[in-house]
């Protein structure tokens, strides 16, 4: 299985027909190994410099999907081939045309990294396959009946429990053991959910746990997801500043910071 480094970031290039099989795999182990799945966009990257501990927890995971656009842009950048290595005009012009291949030619960044598998789109899969399987999945953060939808789209899923409460809460990690549940879903938000997992990762007892950000909240209505035009263009970060104004220091780390950090890597 290809990992591709993104500014000493390993992320899994896989397409979703592949992240499936691998989940199948994971699922049909009689051993509850507590692998780790994330979803990693550029904020994780970002952050990943500056903190040497978050980014020992994201290279440590099991499988570290490309939830963004930015991760398939910066894979493709950065290993992209140019006659000459030294001139960095020769650079600049590559950054252009990727990033213009970003916005309007998707399929030209997907040599590298094959395809985007964001959360909110992989929930449904892990969910199907827990169904077809008949592993059981532990709902964890997040507001709203998440259950109830899951179940009304997956009958027969299996969900072992749903916490909304305090992700401090001391007892926490043994309360999901006492379920002996095999997927753990985890939406208390980007990085501090990584952060949660790692600290109570031996205490789990499961097969899988996956980190889905702001998935639950998508999912519920409790935040509108960009709609496929806004995706299609890679714009659904614009989508999340125009209806979340509060995201905007996130943003620019997401997008300026890291297209900075990444131009840099390419330039050295």
């Amino acid at each position: 299985m290809q990992k591709v480094d993104i500014l000493g970031v390993k992320i899994d290039a896989l397409k979703k027909n592949e992240f499936r099989q691998r989940l199948r795999s994971l699922l049909d182990a009689t051993e509850r190994n507590n692998k780790i799945v994330t979803t990693t966009y550029s904020e994780f990257i970002v952050t990943a410099q500056k903190d040497e501990r978050f980014r020992a927890i994201l290279n440590s995971a099991e499988l570290n999907l490309a939830d963004g656009i930015g991760i398939l842009w910066a894979a493709t950048y950065l290993n992209a081939k140019i006659k000459n290595q030294k001139l960095k005009l020769e650079k600049i012009k590559l950054f252009l045309k990727t990033a213009y291949w970003t916005a309007f030619e998707q399929e030209k960044i997907r040599d590298v990294i094959p395809e985007r598998l964001p959360g909110a789109d992989i929930i449904w899969d892990v969910c199907q396959i827990a169904e077809q399987t008949g592993n059981s999945i532990f709902l964890l953060g997040g507001h709203g009946p998440v259950d109830e939808i899951l179940k009304n789209k997956f009958p027969a899923l299996k969900i072992a429990g749903r916490y909304e409460g305090n992700p401090n809460e001391p007892e926490l990690a043994e309360r999901i053991k006492k379920t002996n549940t095999d997927i753990l879903l985890v939406a208390f938000g980007p990085i501090k959910q990584e952060y949660w997992l790692m600290h109570n990762r031996s205490d789990l007892n499961v097969k899988i746990a996956v980190g889905l950000g702001g998935t639950f909240d998508y999912l519920v209505g409790n935040k509108k997801r960009a709609g496929d035009t806004w995706q299609k263009y890679g714009l659904e970060w614009l989508h999340r500043l125009l209806t979340q104004p509060w995201r905007i220091r996130r943003m620019w780390n997401a997008i300026i910071v890291f297209s900075w950090l990444v131009v840099r890597q390419k330039m050295n």
